[in-house]
């Protein structure tokens, strides 16, 4: 990590016309795909996804096999009445990993992956993204760092008084993309969940389940290099839980980086990825291939 110690230079987000300029839209198919089964439909769309550059890397950008993807370097975070929430935790996630967060409430699950999308800052320590340290990225780029990641919710996190084509098209209006392209994109990422017939709907008029996938479809719509899901299956049933999963798997088969922090030990169990096992802000297991045994 010694390199990744000695790279201190961010680059500068030139802040003229370029940065608004228009979107690229996602080259799928002319039409999403016809078919009464709706996991067809996912992966017949997900391929369409495939065959293009999810997140374009800066031309000068070379990222060596040595440099993680994310690298925390013993990382704490304090809270007034020193609580300590994160406990010099050191690990690293390489591109196109399927990372499991587990322990139980009040481990620094939360604490952990708001560290790694700067939502706060590291009382100690830092968090370094392709060998780039965050803490020396200046407040006014960190929105441009954050586009790396897709953020799921427990909570969905959806405007109810907006419908589900709106709630996902919200998070391309902030960012300044035109009717014409909102128009051809959000159809497509909601296709890829299998809520294509949904998108009229305000979230009251779906179920949880759906309220999620609307979530998740929200989080892809900018091509992030990182999936971030914060208990993403904790207020679904079993069966609407396992199309999530689905959908998060088959999403890391494209090559996005999916971490998540679940207690649902079922979920861990039929993922048999890698497990990191936090208790009390530290980090005290770390194994691939593993289940929720782990933590035992």
């Amino acid at each position: 990590m010694e390199e990744i110690r000695k790279h201190k230079k961010v680059d500068e987000v030139k802040k003229s016309k370029n940065s608004k300029k228009a979107r690229k839209p996602l080259k799928l198919s002319a039409h999403a795909p016809v078919t009464s089964d709706p996991q067809q439909a996912v992966q017949e769309t997900m391929k369409n996804v495939a065959q293009q550059n999810v997140v374009q890397k800066p031309a000068e950008e070379k990222i060596t096999q040595k440099t993680p993807l994310l690298y925390l370097d013993h990382v704490s975070k304090k809270y007034p009445g020193d609580y300590i929430a994160l406990d010099d935790v050191t690990l690293q996630i390489t591109a196109g990993e399927f990372v499991a967060i587990i322990g139980v409430s009040g481990a620094g699950k939360s604490t952990l992956l708001k560290m790694i999308y700067a939502e706060e800052a590291p009382t100690e320590g830092d968090v370094y993204l392709n060998g780039r340290p965050v803490s020396e990225i200046k407040k006014r780029l960190l929105p441009y760092y954050r586009r790396n990641f897709g953020t799921v919710f427990q909570d969905f996190k959806l405007l109810p008084k907006k419908t589900i084509f709106e709630n996902v098209a919200f998070a391309l209006e902030v960012d300044g993309a035109s009717n014409e392209q909102i128009a051809d994109e959000v159809p497509k990422i909601l296709s890829i969940v299998g809520l294509e017939s949904e998108m009229q709907k305000y979230p009251y008029q779906v179920s949880g389940g759906e309220e999620q996938r609307a979530s998740l479809a929200r989080a892809l719509i900018h091509r992030p290099k990182v999936l971030i899901a914060d208990e993403p299956t904790g207020n679904l049933d079993p069966a609407s839980s396992q199309q999530m999963i689905e959908l998060l798997l088959q999403i890391n088969e494209l090559g996005t980086t999916i971490i998540f922090a679940t207690h649902d030990k079922d979920v861990v169990d039929q993922v048999k990825r890698r497990v990191i096992v936090m208790d009390q802000g530290k980090v005290i297991g770390d194994k691939d291939n593993a289940g929720y045994g782990l933590s035992k």
